[in-house]
């Protein structure tokens, strides 16, 4: 339980000491690390399908960063 508790805590900490809009950011970019981690460390397989949704969240991620910079 502390394997899971532990991170959660440093993620909360952490999302409580930043402005709004890096927290909203750093939420949408979650899935995208949990995919890369998985593929790297883990030995997951990429499919098509999550490589393209991948590709979509970064250049909606790129798209945020050019309308709010």
């Amino acid at each position: 339980m502390a394997a899971t508790a532990f991170p959660y805590w440093l993620w909360i900490k952490g999302l409580s000491r930043v402005p709004v809009s890096v927290a909203g950011t750093m939420a949408l970019a979650e899935p995208v690390t949990a995919t890369l981690l998985g593929v790297l460390l883990l030995g997951e397989s990429l499919t098509v399908v999550a490589a393209a949704g991948v590709c979509l969240v970064v250049l909606g991620l790129l798209a945020m960063g050019r309308v709010s910079g």
